[in-house]
């Protein structure tokens, strides 16, 4: 198990306020793009909130999938 932390404001890339929010079981895992695509477009979206096209995150993921090196992962956590 892991402490999780929660931040609680980002501005202009600056961490405003970190708080302890519990401990978290973590499992990481191969990206599958049936199962985790749409949340990790979301997450992107509102953690980076890119305007240029470029940067799209579906375009991203796509430019990564097509590299085939499997080196694409994501993270499951259980709060307790």
């Amino acid at each position: 198990m892991q402490n999780v932390w929660t931040c609680d404001i980002i501005h202009n890339n600056t961490i405003i306020v970190w708080r302890r929010t519990g401990t978290m079981t973590t499992q990481l895992m191969s990206f599958d793009n049936d199962t985790h695509r749409s949340r990790v477009i979301a997450l992107w979206e509102q953690v980076f909130g890119y305007e240029a096209a470029h940067n799209a995150p579906s375009l991203v993921i796509d430019k990564k999938l097509a590299a085939q090196d499997e080196l694409f992962f994501v993270h499951r956590g259980v709060t307790h």
